[in-house]
């Protein structure tokens, strides 16, 4: 039973009652149940974005009193623009000529990321131009069988226009996203957005779409686009076609935005709550 006096509760995202078909039939009614009670019987509620705060109000009803919103933040001993030296070891790593060049995934693959999507509009944009980077996916496999379908066929064979990297190391991170030509992150709903903040964090040119919580994170200092196959191939080839300065512009935007979310100030709202 929930001791309300005692209880602080943090709701990470909405995506249970707003994407129930993103997730099994078992955790959307057990998270569904508990988000209702945290939000009727627990003393205080802490949320990582505004936007997930009105989802949680919207489908949840309204807690006892107004959620806490707790931006996440980006480690930035880790998250920064990669050196010669990261680039040329994560070229070496994954047998990547010493001037490819790479278009990036990363994150879990499940259906709210819309990696099917990704894969059909790179696919389709290398059937037009042939010299457009390989798509390098990384992060683990969920729940999406057209994904993990696509991928697992696929595999990590060197030079070829989709690679499947798996996990990698924390330390290669960097190179994969600060070291790409773009970003491309289409998920359709996201609590707060992490990816999109450690790839700004890291130097990256990011796609993504303005769906719940990412304007929160990228503001006007990443592209937006529709999550769909076409609109997701009519944007990488404008971001590859797009003039440097232009890029450099936004990439620039983009670090400077990132360094305004830290873990210091998001420990410092959660234990303002607790206290």
């Amino acid at each position: 039973m929930i001791r309300a006096s005692r209880t602080v509760v943090t709701l990470h995202d909405a995506t249970f009652f707003s994407d129930p078909a993103a997730h099994s039939t078992l955790k959307v009614r057990f998270f569904r149940a508990w988000t209702r009670l945290a939000r009727r019987f627990a003393r205080a509620t802490v949320a990582p974005s505004a936007a997930t705060v009105s989802e949680l109000d919207r489908f949840a009803g309204r807690p006892r009193r107004a959620t806490v919103v707790a931006h996440l933040g980006v480690d930035r001993a880790l998250f920064h623009p990669p050196t010669d030296a990261d680039l040329a070891a994560f070229r070496a790593a994954h047998e990547l000529a010493a001037d490819a060049e790479w278009i990036a995934f990363l994150g879990t693959v499940e259906p709210r990321k819309r990696v099917p999507a990704l894969i059909a509009a790179h696919r389709a944009l290398r059937a037009e131009r042939p010299d457009v980077p390989a798509l390098l996916v990384a992060g683990g496999l969920g729940w999406d069988e057209a994904a993990e379908r696509e991928l697992t066929a696929a595999g990590d064979r060197p030079g070829a226009p989709l690679r499947y990297l798996g996990y990698l190391p924390v330390d290669e991170l960097r190179a994969l996203l600060g070291g790409s030509r773009i970003v491309a992150y289409p998920s359709i709903a996201e609590g707060f957005g992490l990816p999109v903040l450690e790839a700004m964090a890291s130097g990256a040119d990011v796609l993504t779409t303005d769906r719940l919580a990412i304007p929160e994170v990228g503001g006007d200092t990443v592209t937006y686009t529709e999550p769909d196959a076409e609109p997701i191939r009519a944007a990488l080839a404008a971001l590859l076609d797009a003039d440097r300065a232009d890029r450099a512009d936004r990439v620039a935007r983009a670090r400077q935005r990132a360094d305004g979310f830290s873990w210091a100030a998001c420990a410092r709202a959660h234990l303002g709550v607790y206290r």
